[in-house]
């Protein structure tokens, strides 16, 4: 493997379950977003720290949004807190109650394993109220009833991973867990918990009635539930590396980040597949055994949060480059399919650190700083995004309208020579648009990206290395649409 996840020094991501309602698709690319919480005001105004307003971790955690009451949870390090009705909520509001911890201004590591205590990543909140905690720390999950309405440090009900509450063993088999990064229950009642340091996520099937420390049911990622030692990372249909996060669709597609390989694996019909399964599709890479990154439509670099919407809508946090993918229709895309839409950047090439059209700004309403965790609000359809290094929560889409132009670019190539003697080739050709083509880049094998010269007539000087060389190109448009890549292979001679 090659690293083990520990916290605080970790990311992961839920998905509540998903109820009928908006679409989060018309969502404009770049968009600012509409909420924050953990902090005053998008430029950083300041909360303080360890408080019901501002976030005491290093990395800000998952987020929740309950269908009935709308109640918004926050994952905090060492605590999870419950704000109010989410359609209610102003900036920098402060939370009306703490899970994990005493009060709001203290958030201690817990020395000894109990039910009260945790180091909460992922986070689910399912149609009965409940609110399901990956706890890191103690290697278990917990399981926290009538979340909406308890008070301050309540009790956990049921515990998985261990057979007690004061237990803390790593394990490896149906019954353990090794850091566990994500939570998500699904509408038919199955568990499905994301153990990345066994590279594996287990299957829990009739939850609501499992005893403490009970078997799960299946294993992905590994061929049986019995290894010893953790199992291995591998790059293949069927094998995982840091498995981080899940998302469960509503026709039961389960999605899984599998951050070390830089991709998100589909596996349809997940629940009737057998021990050890290959995957079905790959998002980020256009086969199962390439793991490169890049910044560009078809490519990711270190996945992180995932989150599934009713209406198959797929939302990506791609942490280093600095931004959120949408991949729409996600349950029937082909192997390495361009992402549809793009928030934290202006395009589908560009990975700046708080990004913005808003002035030179550390903090802002358009850019983000390592995005970890997200969570589609269908009822609304917005996107609650964990802005993690901002130490904050954004709020983005709440019915803004979409884009009218959200058809690609055509771009042609001119007649070019295949074979050549000359180190320096000049390739050119059009590109158009029902609106602007903003620009034309290109890619000389594994070469960094460049940008041609012109947009609607565009060229440039290939630059060729001795034998077979690979060029790509593409077209941007001024609303972010991207053209189909064209390549073309010239060889020198």
């Amino acid at each position: 493997m090659k690293s083990k996840l520990f916290f605080p020094s970790l990311v992961a991501v839920l998905l509540a379950c998903p109820a009928i309602g908006q679409s989060t698709r018309s969502i404009p690319n770049f968009t600012a977003a509409n909420l924050v919480l953990g902090d005053n005001d998008f430029r950083g105004g300041g909360s303080g720290e360890t408080s019901a307003r501002g976030f005491s971790n290093t990395l800000t955690g998952d987020v929740a949004v309950d269908p009935t009451t709308r109640k918004v949870f926050v994952a905090d390090g060492f605590r999870v807190l419950r704000f109010a009705n989410a359609d209610a909520l102003t900036n920098g509001a402060d939370a009306e109650a703490v899970f994990g911890q005493g009060n709001f201004t203290i958030s201690t590591s817990p020395s000894t394993p109990n039910e009260f205590r945790f180091s909460a990543l992922g986070i689910c909140l399912d149609g009965k109220g409940r609110l399901w905690v990956a706890d890191i720390s103690n290697k278990r999950v917990l399981r926290f009833d009538n979340a909406n309405t308890s008070g301050n440090f309540p009790a956990a009900a049921r515990v998985y991973g261990q057979q007690t509450f004061t237990a803390n063993t790593a394990g490896f088999d149906a019954k353990g867990m090794s850091g566990p990064t994500d939570v998500v229950v699904d509408s038919a009642d199955r568990l499905w918990v994301a153990d990345p340091n066994n590279n594996r996520v287990l299957r829990f099937d009739n939850i609501s009635i499992k005893p403490n420390g009970a078997s799960a049911d299946a294993v992905l990622g590994q061929s049986t539930l019995s290894t010893v030692g953790g199992g291995p990372d591998g790059l293949s249909q069927s094998a995982m590396d840091l498995p981080y996060s899940l998302a469960v669709s509503s026709g039961g597609a389960l999605f899984v980040a599998d951050r070390d390989n830089n991709r998100i694996l589909r596996f349809t019909n997940a629940a009737a597949l057998p021990n050890g399964a290959g995957a079905s599709a790959v998002l980020g890479q256009a086969q199962f055994n390439t793991e490169t990154t890049d910044v560009i439509a078809t490519k990711l670099n270190v996945p992180s949060g995932i989150s599934i919407s009713a209406d198959d809508t797929l939302w990506v946090a791609d942490r280093y480059n600095q931004r959120v993918l949408r991949f729409d229709e996600a349950s029937t895309k082909a192997n390495g399919a361009p992402a549809d839409g793009v928030l934290g950047q202006p395009d589908f090439f560009t990975n700046l650190q708080n990004n913005n059209t808003q002035g030179e700004f550390a903090q802002n309403s358009q850019g983000l700083l390592f995005p970890e965790y997200l969570f589609v609000d269908d009822a609304k359809g917005e996107l609650w995004v964990s802005d993690s290094q901002n130490k904050r929560v954004l709020r983005f889409g709440n019915g803004i309208t979409p884009p009218s132009d959200t058809i690609r670019p055509e771009l042609t190539v001119a007649k070019y020579p295949k074979t050549t003697q000359s180190g320096r080739v000049k390739i050119k050709g059009s590109a158009s648009d029902d609106g602007i083509v903003s620009r034309v880049q290109y890619r000389i094998g594994k070469s960094a990206l460049a940008t041609a010269s012109g947009t609607t007539l565009w060229s440039f000087n290939a630059k060729l290395k001795r034998g077979a060389n690979k060029i790509t190109i593409h077209a941007t448009d001024a609303a972010g649409n991207v053209s189909l890549t064209k390549t073309i292979k010239i060889t020198l001679q």
